[in-house]
């Protein structure tokens, strides 16, 4: 089992992943699921600096996975480390050569350099439209259904760079989802 200490030289993103592969395939009582038996295996994991964090966090601070991630990325992740790469991902743009699905993977593989970016779905999925080439925003509107974005990516990933064989294309948000994710991402500011 991988173990992480806190130290500035850990990789966070590279320990979660780490962790999470042997917790995939341990056995499990029947009514527990993998992001059960990870957050029973953490103690286990977590060493000096980070394991002190985690014995002074709240009680019932961390009801779940999702829980968990977000408090240790928050705390060990650095926040310039984060507005660098956010900075980054808005300004992201597909070079002129080249294809829709590399575009896609150099794209998602600076979202998953920063897993605490905060970004809802919608929000990535216009940030990649918008950094697309004129080609590539033709194809993408070639998918539209009724002038929604819904589904467009996926699709033309779909038609691009087929999916491995049971993975899962998510599907696009659609504009209410949009708003309401502005509306929260807003209601700190006062705006909406």
């Amino acid at each position: 089992m991988p173990r992480f200490y806190g130290h500035k030289i850990e990789c966070t993103y590279e320990f979660l992943h780490e962790f999470c592969k042997p917790c995939s395939i341990q056995k499990r009582p029947p009514n527990s699921t993998e992001k059960d038996y990870r957050l029973r295996a953490l103690p286990f994991a977590l060493k000096g600096v980070a394991n002190t964090w985690l014995l002074r966090l709240p009680e019932n601070s961390i009801s779940s996975w999702a829980d968990f991630r977000l408090l240790f990325l928050d705390y060990f992740f650095p926040s310039n480390k984060t507005y660098a790469i956010k900075k980054e991902i808005l300004e992201f743009r597909q070079d002129y050569d080249e294809a829709l699905s590399q575009y896609w993977s150099r794209f998602k593989g600076l979202l998953d350099s920063c897993p605490n970016n905060r970004m809802c779905e919608a929000e990535v999925y216009n940030i990649f439209y918008e950094g697309a080439n004129p080609e590539s925003k033709d194809l993408l509107n070639s998918y539209q259904e009724t002038n929604k974005l819904e589904k467009a990516i996926p699709i033309a990933l779909g038609k691009n760079n087929s999916p491995e064989p049971g993975e899962k294309v998510k599907q696009l948000p659609g504009p209410e989802e949009v708003y309401q994710c502005y509306c929260q991402q807003n209601e700190g500011d006062g705006q909406a």
